[in-house]
């Protein structure tokens, strides 16, 4: 069992390189990652310990003048590239080891220094008596070998460290490899956790089955990297953020660029790297190939051992639904130990929220996992928590997500035309403002109303509160006059209420005591909105018409002939009240989230050829 122990007092601090099983930079050596451990003093006089693993590309520095985003304002691209396009520059990996150690020793501490992108609030897993372990990975600072986001490379080299941590590889005080150090203060059980990319190398680790990692704990983590910067055929990134790619992501975090004295050495072979990346991620089509297969982790699920408790946010559109319900529903199917937490929020942490006592599932976990105490946290706690966007202090329970209540509720939907033009300009849209709340505005608001820019149907008046939950499936035979194009669905809750807001206020100040000499944190919650608001997008969803049928190949699409066309919106758990009404807006490109072509197109439905499946829980349609 965890004991509380002093922050500041009661830990040593140290910094190893662990000996991975990889040459990325090809020097013929293989790369040494730079880990910084904190561990209690205790494991001093053989006292040994769990490791809580944070996997951080970005805690030693990043490099902030390299993120150009790509160009958005541009054609759709007709492009067919093969899906087996990816080309990956071969990896000559040692056949054995240069470094040979003449000694060996217990520790190697160093002053403690700040580490970047590390949330206060993981001090508790200190003040618990967990050992925190963090590495920024290949080709960061301190580090050898080059990053490629999301690869094999990058998952094996994390894994290497566990592998340490577990006694079965090597590492050493410092880059000569003349001393060894071994971890002999763990017990031989680690944890993994972290939000967005840092919880996405804890699910990409879990899937190499590495024996010692018992648990991962992912907050709006990407289980299928395909999926984060492209939607079928297209690049859709997060909101916020279009023109973003892997391939910058991959720059950014190569902070061995930050060490004027090692970069100038690998710098040329470096760019060979970041083109290959570049040239290999099918940007122009927008396809899924092998590069992207490289890096879908659901492939390699069957090889998972630890237990996941898995949290969201269900209005993150950073990192969108579909990555949590994708991993969730393997997890599923393969019957992993397992929780899933969904709350309203967007990509944020809620260890400090209101409405959930979120420290104590932790530490009940942790335990029950590491150090396997008896404290009943699998049948304590229900299998999923879905916060409610009614009241954000009630949680729905349920056994599996979506509930098994959920029934299919499926509605022909009618519109009062059955043509648009996919025409960002005339929906408001302005390039040089970048005005896309005003777009947004234009595209959802009357929806009673014909606009030439979309098409609106509304549902009738719901007669009693209902819960949504899953994923909304539109499907339709429309005719384009071009042979690309881009068909986009919203789903609104239309009605005049008070919504809760993604903001947070502050609920009790310094109410969340992080443990002995670590400090305290706000308590927080969701703040409503100030005043009341018509409408709300539940979700969205977007296709490449030449994707239709598949990711990997596109199709031709004869202009002004009917195809059948089918989009899913990114899943959801949103309950509408009584009295308000669902509404559906079909359009084009999407000003927020796709590419913003220049060229316009007509979009004609067939008579009668609309509907949308709904999974509902309670249904007032």
């Amino acid at each position: 069992m965890t004991l509380s122990l002093h922050y500041r007092d009661d830990f040593l601090f140290e910094r190893v390189f662990v000996e991975t099983s990889l040459d990325t930079d090809n020097d013929g050596k293989y790369d040494l990652l730079a880990v910084y451990i904190r561990r209690p003093k205790d494991t001093r006089k053989g006292k040994k310990v769990p490791a809580i693993f944070m996997a951080n590309p970005y805690m030693l520095g990043c490099n902030e003048d390299c993120y150009e985003l790509c160009d958005v304002d541009k054609e759709i691209s007709n492009v067919k590239e093969s899906p087996t396009n990816y080309i990956k520059q071969s990896t000559k990996n040692p056949a054995l080891s240069k470094l040979i150690p003449k000694y060996c020793v217990d520790e190697s501490p160093i002053d403690e220094i700040k580490l970047q992108s590390i949330p206060e609030w993981y001090r508790m897993f200190s003040t618990w008596g967990y050992a925190s372990v963090y590495s920024a990975g290949l080709g960061t600072y301190g580090s050898d070998g080059f990053n490629s986001t999301g690869s094999v490379d990058e998952i094996t080299a994390f894994k290497d460290v566990i592998e340490w941590l577990g006694g079965r590889r090597r590492a050493f005080t410092d880059r000569t490899g003349i001393t060894e150090i071994k971890a002999h203060w763990c017990n031989g059980n680690v944890a993994m956790t972290g939000k967005s990319y840092v919880g996405t190398l804890a699910i990409g680790v879990a899937c190499t089955g590495v024996k010692e990692l018992k648990t991962i704990i992912p907050e709006a983590a990407i289980s299928n990297w395909y999926h984060y910067y492209r939607q079928n055929g297209m690049p859709v990134p997060s909101k916020d953020w279009q023109g973003d790619d892997i391939f910058l992501l991959s720059q950014y975090c190569f902070s061995r660029r930050l060490d004027i004295e090692d970069y100038p050495n690998i710098a040329f072979e470096y760019r060979n790297k970041l083109s290959e990346m570049r040239n290999n991620c099918a940007r122009e089509s927008g396809n899924y190939n092998s590069f992207w297969d490289e890096r879908n982790y659901l492939n390699k699920i069957d090889n998972l051992r630890a237990s996941v408790l898995l949290i969201h946010g269900l209005n993150d559109w950073n990192v969108k639904t579909n990555q949590f319900s994708m991993f969730w529903h393997e997890l599923e199917k393969r019957n992993i130990p397992r929780k899933l937490l969904l709350h309203q929020g967007d990509h944020i942490f809620i260890h400090n929220h209101q409405t959930i006592d979120f420290s104590n599932l932790i530490r009940l976990w942790l335990d029950y996992w590491l150090y396997e105490a008896n404290n009943n946290v699998m049948n304590k706690f229900p299998k999923v928590h879905v916060q409610s966007n009614i009241d954000q202090f009630y949680w729905y329970q349920s056994s599996n997500w979506p509930t098994k209540d959920v029934k299919p509720k499926v509605i022909n939907l009618h519109c009062e035309n059955n043509e648009f033009y996919d025409d960002l300009s005339a929906a408001g849209y302005n390039r040089e403002k970048d005005n896309q709340s005003e777009w947004l505005n234009n595209i959802v608001e009357e929806p009673n109303k014909i606009k030439s820019f979309r098409l609106a149907s509304k549902i009738n008046e719901i007669e009693k509160e209902t819960r949504i939950c899953g994923t909304v499936r539109v499907n339709l035979e429309a005719a384009v006059n071009k042979s690309t194009g881009i068909l986009s669905a919203m789903l609104i809750d239309y009605g005049r209420s008070l919504r809760l807001d993604l903001a947070t206020e502050t609920a009790v100040t310094e109410g969340l005591d992080l443990g002995v000499g670590a400090g305290k944190m706000d308590i927080i919650r969701f703040s409503a909105q100030k005043k009341p608001g018509d409408w709300m997008v539940i979700s969205r969803g977007w296709l490449n018409i030449q994707n239709r049928s598949s990711l990997s190949i596109k199709e031709n699409i004869e202009p002004d002939k009917y195809h059948s066309y089918s989009i899913e919106m990114m899943p959801t758990d949103y309950t509408l009240k009584e009295g308000h009404s669902l509404g559906l807006i079909l359009y084009g490109a999407d000003a927020e989230f796709t590419l913003r072509p220049f060229s316009t197109r007509h979009i004609r439905l067939k008579n009668n050829s609309l509907k949308i499946t709904i999974p509902c829980v309670l249904t007032g349609f």
